[in-house]
């Protein structure tokens, strides 16, 4: 009993020093302010929302951290923490997967590198709950979207169990980066995100140089809009480059992530799911002047410290539904929220303007849980259109600003409750091998056989002629692909002789004769349509004219345009341009807020396009047309032959190629 003491001493300080191996486990590493967001309130406050992922050394996240180990700062100046709590709110993910041809690289199992990143892809789908979104894309030698935003996560699997690498296939890595963000900026509220993986540079395939027409600044720049706010996680293995990848994900709120081969894809993919099911969401209110801000995040824990910081754009201040401004007299009420039952996913937000004279107001911008959601910039501005497509159901607080001429800004908002109807579900996913690799087979051939040798030199002399006569053909052309358009009452196809000029022409109409009453006629589309402003296209933004005919509008659903327009005030079938091989048209389709051409508004029986028109669809996107190298293939028909002809014929002009397009 003399050492019974001694025994107590011992087992207290054991207890009380705890287990030495526990305090290495989960330190402080690095804090990521993923994305900021903030939205005016009824108390005459402006509440911020700011996202944070906190990591230890081995990118897990530390989930017990309370609000006294967390500081904000705006502007550089404390402000009072509001709250602290590990975010739940739903989350939209845009995938952007690698199919090049180095995709088709075996890995140490022996399963090719794309296999191995569709089963990672598509185990991280399956974690996302029901409230989640998700889009993929496919990108090589060009950006191809698989699957819109939807939360029929079996639908987006379904199609990443289809793909496919492309032989020699380039990468074009931030086309599709600038892709996913852009289809990103369709989600008006809750979180978002976007998975970007490769195994390779941005390069083209058959040339040296890029591949995309975007660079990485591009990509930040896009991410980082007040549009967008969207982080991009980055997954690179094989030849990609880790510090670019790096530098994508930490200047847009993301992370960066480097696989040692194929094989850790899916444990990386893991680390994101981690990582998005843990995020901080740290809030907290501000009386702050309307614009842009600073948002730092400071995390204390275990003596390491750590910080980063993003902006914001904080709205102005409400107070109650008057003005901000120097006007008290502008009042704008939220009187109602209608639902458009002959267009279903459509919701009318209508208001009250005081005074109702709307002469000097020049713009109505409408936001959805803080978001930007539809601005309009021509009378009325009490009337706002929204798609539900991209909202999902439940309690959204909406917010009106209304400006006039000298600066005077009214606004208001309140909540409203939009029930959504499930989804259609799909069925369950059914994985679909990924091709091995061709394995080329040669045959055996003795060198001292003549037979074989002659064989061999003389198809290797046939396969030179034939290259030499395609690449003569290809270079005495344009680089347009030309559009064949047939008139007439024989539609075979009609030998290469019947493409005439006027006079053959002239002495053909003499004999009456079926194959000289068929002529096709090689139509060039070389136009352009130039994105000037638009809500979530980027300026600059170029879209290629290659058909007779061109849809506009906004896709969703089922509904896909040629040009795809993604401005809520753009309608799905909005318009449609035409070129009979003279002159370019454009007709105004299911339009709500109109078409117009250098202002003027397009009528029922269209509106000739001149070479340089400013085209406004909606009513926030304007794009400059050019007419480019378009018209008649010169060295198979005259124009004027193509004149009388078309003149004198069958005057109904049938495009005989899908209309689609260059981007």
């Amino acid at each position: 009993m003399k050492h019974f003491p001694k025994l107590i001493f011992i087992v207290v300080l054991l207890f009380s020093a705890g287990p030495p191996a526990l305090a290495q486990i989960g330190q402080l590493h690095s804090v990521t302010l993923n994305y900021v967001e903030a939205s005016a309130t009824q108390t005459g406050a402006v509440q911020v929302q700011a996202y944070v992922s906190v990591l230890d050394e081995q990118g897990r996240p530390l989930t017990n951290l309370e609000a006294e180990d967390f500081a904000i700062f705006q502007d550089g100046r404390p402000v009072e923490i509001e709250s602290v709590t590990i975010a739940t709110d739903p989350i939209a993910v845009i995938l952007a997967l690698d199919t090049s041809g180095s995709m088709a690289t075996k890995g140490a199992n022996g399963q090719i590198a794309l296999e191995s990143a569709k089963q990672a892809a598509v185990s991280f789908l399956e974690e996302l709950t029901d409230g989640d979104k998700a889009a993929a894309y496919s990108f090589n030698d060009e950006v191809l979207p698989l699957h819109d935003l939807t939360h029929d996560h079996n639908a987006v699997i379904n199609k990443i169990n289809e793909l496919t690498y492309k032989d020699f296939g380039g990468t074009c890595l931030y086309d599709a980066a600038i892709e996913a963000i852009q289809k990103s900026a369709e989600v008006l509220q809750g979180r978002r995100a976007i998975i970007v993986l490769t195994d390779g540079v941005d390069e083209a395939s058959q040339k040296e140089g890029p591949c995309s027409l975007y660079t990485l600044n591009d990509v930040v720049a896009e991410a980082t809009q007040r549009t967008s706010k969207v982080p991009v996680f980055a997954i690179g293995f094989g030849k990609a480059d880790e510090r670019e990848l790096l530098r994508m994900a930490r200047l847009t709120g993301g992370d960066g992530l480097t696989a040692e081969s194929p094989e850790d894809l899916a444990r990386l993919f893991e680390t994101i799911s981690r990582q998005l099911k843990n995020q901080y969401l740290v809030t907290y209110q501000t009386t702050a002047p309307s614009g842009e801000h600073t948002v730092a995040v400071k995390v204390t824990t275990n003596d390491a410290t750590k910080t980063d910081e993003r902006p914001v754009f904080t709205p102005p201040l409400l107070t109650g539904s008057g003005s901000t401004g120097d006007t008290p007299s502008l009042v704008v009420t939220i009187v109602d929220a209608i639902k458009d039952q002959p267009q279903v996913g459509f919701l009318q937000i209508v208001t009250e303007i005081n005074p109702p004279d709307q002469t000097e107001i020049v713009q109505a911008e409408l936001f959805i849980d803080g978001q930007s959601a539809m601005v309009l910039r021509e009378p009325p501005f009490n009337e706002f259109p929204l798609n539900l497509e991209n909202i999902v159901g439940g309690t959204h607080t909406i917010r009106v600003e209304v400006t006039t001429a000298n600066g005077s800004i009214a606004t208001n908002q309140r909540e409203i409750t939009i029930e959504l109807p499930a989804p259609a579900p799909t069925l369950v996913p059914t994985p679909v091998p990924t091709p091995e690799p061709a394995i080329m087979a040669y045959l055996p051939i003795s060198m001292d056989d003549p037979v074989l040798l002659a064989l061999v030199a003389g198809g290797f002399l046939i396969g030179l002629i034939i290259i030499g006569l395609l690449v003569f053909m290809m270079t005495g052309r344009r680089k347009a692909k030309p559009v064949m358009v047939r008139s007439g009452i024989d539609y075979q196809s009609p030998p290469m002789d019947s493409f005439m000029t006027r006079d053959e022409g002239a002495a053909a109409s003499a004999v009456d004769d079926e194959k000289f009453r068929t002529i096709d006629v090689a139509i060039y589309v070389d136009a352009k349509l130039h994105v000037v402003e638009s809500k979530d296209l980027p300026p600059s933004h170029i879209f290629r004219l290659s058909q007779t005919k061109v849809t506009i509008g906004r896709d969703a659903g089922t509904v896909h345009n040629d040009v795809n327009i993604p401005d809520p005030s753009v309608s799905r079938h909005h318009a449609r341009i035409t070129f009979d091989g003279y002159k370019f048209k454009i007709f105004s389709g299911n339009a709500r807020n109109g078409v117009f051409v250098n202002e003027d508004k397009v009528e029922e029986q269209g509106a000739e396009l001149p070479d340089g028109a400013v085209i406004r669809l909606g009513a926030s996107t304007l794009l400059r047309f050019e007419k480019g190298n378009s018209g008649f293939d010169d060295p198979y028909s005259t124009k004027d032959f193509a004149t009388s002809y078309l003149n004198g014929a069958d005057e109904t002009m049938t495009n005989t190629l899908p209309s689609n397009m260059g981007g």
